[in-house]
């Protein structure tokens, strides 16, 4: 039997030829032919075999007909259509060119007076085909051709016509129509009727990606996406790339407005507000400007009100999912009837506003609030004069009450009964009575990884940055080490109080308090917790649930979103938090590594880099400048990327979504050395430049980090979390530089090879030393007071630069005659995310940092959702 190829080569013989496939999309292959009675090129499209099946020729041929007759000078004809042995088919010009998408994949961003004409002529078409009754349900940057600079829009009407043709039946397909990044919220939550102006809605997000180089939305799944397409607002473009002007930035706001109504009323009048500089978006009927902020006020109380009927439309909604409608219990259509679910803000006052960071140790985000486990009262860091305290609001009280003794407390939690709070402060846990009270001291702690207190007495937490997994009893004594390894955060105690929830690098464990098992649950994420028979977590800001069995300790259902726009940490500790009867309370935001990379010059210029704004983490400049390697995620993992900072290409190193961070430079900046934690290739790699096999630098180990090497690559600093040294390369020889009981980590080590600068929390305080190598045994402290980490040396080993919160110092260093230290002086102070592993980098030439811009934020209003599991259960339960 012939295979389908052949079948339709055979079929169309006597009118294309066909030469070889272009490429599939959602709904159809293509291939280019030739067109054998008019002697040119074309682009055949054929419907996968799935949707012919459903569809019928007739239907399709006879809806596609209204799409011929459309005449513009940018939106490619319909040449043909028709069947043919079963297939259906349709046939448009073949362009000599390449998509919009083609043309972002390699550029990230286009220059904004290119982006806005492509946005204005694609609008024009769009006019057009609207004024003749044609939308088209499907603007992408897949469907925009570039023919000389030229955009045409393509498969105009294809999507109309298969939804009419399928009459009501796609479900069958399994397949769905539009693509989730720039659908607009109607066709999300599967609206029937669905007019232009769901059209400009999507342009209005080709552009937002144009200029900003991402689509307003983006998730690591498609329900995520379409989530946030209902319940989020975008970032303001202005914000991602100041140089748009501020007529584009209110257009755009205009056309994702959630509401069609609140849209421009034609893709005439969208383009021509991106060609007005006067527009702003106090030009519409009414409209206040900067109308950005969190969306219509219209469309959040129809959310609110009606969230049930919105959770059933996104799960009819979903990419790929779409299922008829499930019966209720009684086997009757009606639905079965779900608990109420009611949404109010909770406002702090200005002048307490939540701290996320306050005096949270290194300046790393941590849980800034809990909430007593009868749902009665919210405990808080807040913010005063710039040092942070807890704050205690009864939910039946507008007026948040201080905790003495609490000055620079951050990650508070609640005892089981709730008369208590645990925080951590210094290298101190404690403890303090509800209603106040002197703070009592429970352990010592380092740099703590979060806390979970139960009702067996004991709190289990971690320290030396989620080093150390531990138990204690809350009343202080012997420290209990349940698991010593990396990466052991956020533990959550599951009901009974026999095995704790724990993140680590390669997904989430629990961990038997008894037998000391530890398992790895099959999912991806962060800050595990457990409820109503749920498991959660979070990727990205977004929080994820799936049906959990604590008995079995095992996943027994798909994780799905359940909660969008969440605060998130950049170790990955999201803010909220949710009571045993289903009351949520969370911080609106978003991840705080999600941000632009700028350069900050010595006066305070800043120089973002025309990169798209993502999730990222450690960062290194190579030592010629010109490449910048940096750890980049979706939330569900992290890669390796390297970026050329001349003409901003991008090349991804790693693909198993779980590297660790980059590491250092070759001398010759053809290599990155990076870490990756997956359990294939754990260990520590070196990978050139533009392609070829990585090799193995360093043998793998869980506790072996490496952070720098000398100028001639014979060096390399390494540190093991509680010690630091240096391995000979080709020696084969480790020398051990100084091992404590406090943590040691960052090793830098001198371009010459004859010093290492590391930091150290053996005297509380986090500092940095520099001391000789082969080590004498004697060291200098150059970091000043309070806490400093990450050393780095200048190109010339001249200078050393330390960060200190939110500052970056640099310190001058004399080697010669002997080891001098100068004053530490400020080289950039500002608002900067602090990521594990390096948050800076310096240029060669010593006049600018490089940081991720933002981060350390406070709010004075959080979000309660009362009801919550219901709404959890609804969208996890099986179809």
């Amino acid at each position: 039997m012939p295979n389908p190829l052949e079948r339709l080569t055979t079929a169309l013989a006597d009118r294309y030829l066909i030469e070889r496939e272009l490429g599939q999309g959602g709904m159809a292959t293509v291939y280019l032919a030739e067109d054998l009675k008019h002697r040119r090129k074309v682009a055949l499209k054929v419907l996968k075999p799935e949707l012919a099946a459903v569809l019928g020729a007739e239907r399709f041929v006879q809806e596609i007909t209204t799409t011929a007759a459309l005449q513009h000078p940018h939106i490619l004809p319909l040449f043909d259509s028709g069947t043919a042995d079963g297939f259906l088919f349709y046939v448009m010009p073949f362009i000599d060119g390449e998509t919009l998408r083609a043309k972002l994949d390699r550029e990230t961003q286009l220059g904004v007076d290119e982006a806005v004409r492509i946005a204005r002529e694609v609008a024009d078409a769009l006019d057009y085909a609207h004024r003749h009754g044609v939308i088209h349900r499907d603007i992408k940057p897949e469907n925009i051709l570039l023919h000389d600079g030229r955009p045409m829009v393509a498969d105009f009407g294809i999507a109309l016509a298969v939804s009419a043709a399928a009459g009501g039946r796609m479900t069958e397909t399994g397949l769905s129509l539009g693509t989730p990044h720039y659908m607009s919220p109607e066709q999300a939550t599967a609206e029937k009727q669905i007019t232009a102006r769901s059209d400009i809605y999507s342009i209005g997000s080709v552009l937002y990606e144009m200029l900003t180089g991402n689509p307003p939305h983006v998730g690591s799944s498609a329900q995520q996406i379409i989530m946030r397409i209902v319940t989020d607002t975008p970032r303001p473009v202005r914000e991602v790339r100041k140089s748009v002007p501020p007529n584009v930035d209110a257009a755009v706001a205009r056309s994702l407005e959630k509401l069609p109504a609140d849209r421009f009323e034609s893709a005439k009048a969208f383009a021509e507000a991106l060609g007005n500089p006067a527009y702003t978006t106090a030009n519409t009927a009414g409209r206040p400007a900067g109308a950005w902020g969190n969306g219509t006020q219209s469309f959040k109380r129809l959310f609110i009100g009606a969230s049930a009927l919105a959770a059933a439309a996104i799960a009819i909604a979903l990419w790929g999912w779409l299922r008829p409608a499930s019966r209720g219990q009684s086997g009757s259509d009606a639905p079965a009837a779900a608990p109420l679910v009611s949404r109010v803000d909770l406002v702090l006052p200005d002048s307490i506003p939540m701290a996320f960071i306050g005096a949270a140790s290194l300046g790393n985000g941590r849980r800034a609030f809990a909430i007593s486990r009868d749902g009665s009262t919210l405990v808080y860091a807040g913010s005063v004069g710039g040092r942070s305290a807890l704050y205690v609001r009864p939910f039946d009280s507008y007026d948040p009450v201080r905790l003495p003794g609490t000055e620079g407390a951050y990650g508070p939690f609640f005892s089981p009964d709730g008369n208590w709070v645990g925080f951590f402060v210094g290298n101190e846990m404690r403890k303090v009575r509800i209603n106040g009270g002197t703070p009592v001291r429970v352990a010592e702690v380092t740099n703590s990884g979060g806390a979970d207190w139960g009702a067996d007495g004991h709190i289990v937490f971690t320290d030396d940055e989620c080093t150390r997994l531990l138990r204690i009893s809350a009343d202080g004594g012997p420290v209990e080490v349940l698991r010593d390894g990396p990466a052991a955060c956020w533990p959550s105690l599951l009901p009974g109080w026999r095995s704790v929830l724990y993140s680590a690098f390669d997904g989430i464990h629990v961990f038997d308090l008894a037998t000391k098992r530890d398992t790895v649950l099959p999912v991806t994420g962060y800050d595990a917790r457990y409820g109503a028979g749920h498991l959660f977590f979070n990727r990205g800001s977004t929080v994820f649930a799936a049906r959990f069995d604590t008995m079995a300790r095992r996943v027994t259902g798909p994780a799905v979103p359940v909660l969008a726009g969440v605060r998130t940490e950049v170790y990955g500790n999201s803010q909220w938090a949710v009571t045993e009867d289903g009351t949520l309370v969370y911080a609106v935001g978003r991840a705080v590594a999600e941000n632009p990379l700028v350069w900050i010059g010595r006066d305070g210029a800043r120089q973002p880099l025309p990169l798209a704004v993502r999730l990222r983490g450690s960062m290194e400049v190579s030592p010629d400048g010109r490449y910048l390697a940096v750890l980049e995620g979706t939330g569900e993992g992290s890669d390796l990327w390297v970026h050329d900072l001349r003409d901003f290409r991008s090349e991804r190193i790693t693909t198993t979504g779980a590297a660790g961070s980059p590491l250092f430079w070759s001398s010759d900046s053809r290599r990155v050395v990076y870490r990756d934690e997956s359990l294939e290739h754990r260990g520590t790699w070196v990978k050139p430049l533009g392609g070829g096999a990585a090799e193995r630098l360093l043998p793998a180990g869980d506790s072996v980090r490496a952070y720098s090497w000398s100028a001639d690559e014979r060096l390399i600093g390494v540190g093991t979390g509680r010690g630091i040294s240096v391995d000979e390369r080709g020696a084969g020889r480790r020398s051990m530089i100084r091992a404590e009981r406090a943590a040691l980590w960052g090793t830098a080590i001198s371009p010459d090879g004859r010093f290492v600068a590391y930091t150290s929390a053996e005297s509380g305080d986090y500092q940095t030393f520099v001391e000789p190598f082969p080590s004498t045994g004697v060291r200098r402290l150059v970091s000043g007071a309070g806490g400093a980490e990450e050393p780095r040396w200048s190109r010339d080993g001249r200078r050393l630069y330390y960060r200190s919160g939110q500052r970056i110092y640099e310190v001058s260093v004399s080697t010669a005659p002997d080891l001098t230290a100068g004053e530490p002086r400020v080289v950039y102070e500002g608002d900067f995310v602090n990521v594990g592993g390096r948050s800076y980098d310096v240029s060669p030439d010593g006049q600018r940092v490089l940081v991720i811009e933002g981060g350390v934020g406070r709010t004075p209003r959080l979000r309660m959702v009362r009801g919550w599991f219901g709404e959890v259960a609804r969208l996890t339960r099986a179809p």
